[in-house]
């Protein structure tokens, strides 16, 4: 009878052996299970595994090239680009999100235009800067724990006048030069999808640092804060986006995984091969730690007495405590003077162990493994190390622009 069935364990032999399922290894019981985690674990993993996080610094380094404005006239090429290259530092903020995209499988960004907030009495017309309001004690500026502004109006001079809520008005300033692009956290960000339009909505969630800095009134927070995120620390919930008012870049993935509006990091897709490079590199610190230096023995040596073959042992004419503070002596003055004469009443043996790092460092595994690491990621290892042939580089450079082409796309799509 040839081949049994298959079980849960892995195959039978012909002997009706057992074989474990090759799919069940350490890598798999370590792979995060829930998405945050998944976030974690892959910015844990690009800030530690340095031939991956600059095997994709080079990816991203390579598409990103300068930007062209089509349609435009010379007067106002001349406008954006220093608007682009000024300010907004177009090129390093491209590379930092995709970096992110790289790391997180995910890059979140806003456009921040800046505004002037101002505070008007709630009876008359009147209105003033919040700076203003802030630092003069006319007004007897406070705000609340509710997160209110209140002032005393100085220009209600009826009656007991006015004293209470400030209406808030934000002017956006013209300022093109005070114009921000933000980066927000994939840890603070939540994704409401829709499974049939594939359609998102975007959720912040407040770190409460933010929230206590806000409800400081410290003014500093509240000339920066906008007026929908101070109502959501207010009634202690959450901000939601307005349509389009973030850009989402993210990694491709199969159609069935339920991401839910997710992508998913590309150095998780390979989790196993990574783990494996965990593995051998672990053991390389620990041969490091243990065999790099050599130990290193002083003995008292035996020495042949007469013509007879008979020999001395210095043990016999010295106290065991007495030699070894003679050999500490000695290396002490070594250490001080290492060009002085040292003198010894018995012969000495030197003996060294250890040392054997290079025989058992797995180097050639190790090599082995980044290169499978930088193939299943998509980057080449000539193109990596700069040793791209040039008989090969037309058709390789082809098909590594095709393998990445979701990466220029999404770039245009953020710059236009």
């Amino acid at each position: 009878m040839f081949g049994g069935a298959g079980t849960r364990g892995g195959g039978r032999s012909n002997f009706g052996e057992v074989f474990a399922n090759p799919f069940l290894d350490m890598a798999t019981l370590a792979t995060p299970s829930s998405f945050r985690n998944v976030l974690y674990w892959s910015e844990h993993l690009y800030s530690r595994f340095g031939t991956y996080a600059m095997a994709m610094e080079r990816v991203i380094s390579y598409f990103i090239t300068d930007i062209e404005l089509d349609h435009v006239s010379d007067d106002e090429e001349d406008k954006w680009r220093e608007l682009l290259n000024g300010p907004l530092d177009t090129r390093s903020v491209l590379q930092s999100l995709l970096r992110d995209r790289a790391a997180y499988g995910n890059a979140f960004a806003s456009i921040i235009r800046p505004f002037r907030r101002f505070l008007g009495c709630g009876k008359c017309a009147s209105f003033w800067s919040l700076n203003e309001c802030y630092n003069n004690s006319t007004f007897k500026f406070s705000f609340s724990g509710n997160c209110e502004f209140r002032i005393d109006c100085p220009s209600c001079r009826v009656g007991s006048g006015y004293r209470g809520p400030a209406r808030v008005k934000d002017l956006e300033s013209d300022d093109e030069q005070k114009i921000k692009i933000k980066r927000w956290s994939p840890h603070q960000i939540d994704i409401i999808h829709h499974a049939y339009s594939d359609d998102c909505q975007y959720i912040w969630r407040i770190p409460e640092e933010d929230k206590r800095n806000v409800r400081s009134g410290r003014l500093f927070d509240l000339e920066r804060t906008p007026k929908g995120v101070i109502e959501a620390i207010r009634d202690n919930k959450v901000y939601r986006f307005d349509q389009d008012a973030i850009f989402h870049m993210k990694e491709p993935y199969l159609s069935g995984q339920l991401n839910r509006g997710w992508g998913l990091p590309r150095i998780l897709l390979n989790f196993g091969q990574v783990f494996y490079v965990q593995v051998l590199r672990r053991a390389n610190e620990a041969i490091a730690m243990d065999y790099v230096i050599p130990f290193r023995i002083l003995t008292p040596a035996q020495r042949s007495v007469g013509s007879g073959g008979v020999t001395s042992d210095p043990l016999r004419m010295f106290d065991g405590g007495d030699l070894r503070s003679m050999l500490r002596s000695v290396l002490t003055a070594r250490r001080r003077d290492p060009a002085g004469f040292h003198v010894l009443p018995f012969p000495v043996e030197y003996q060294m162990l250890g040392a054997e790092a290079t025989k058992l460092a797995p180097r050639e595994l190790l090599d082995q493994a980044n290169e499978s690491l930088l193939n299943d990621v998509g980057v080449p290892v000539e193109l990596y190390k700069g040793t791209l042939q040039l008989q090969t580089a037309p058709v390789a450079l082809r098909l590594f622009e095709s393998t990445w082409h979701h990466v220029v796309h999404d770039a245009n799509s953020f710059l236009g």
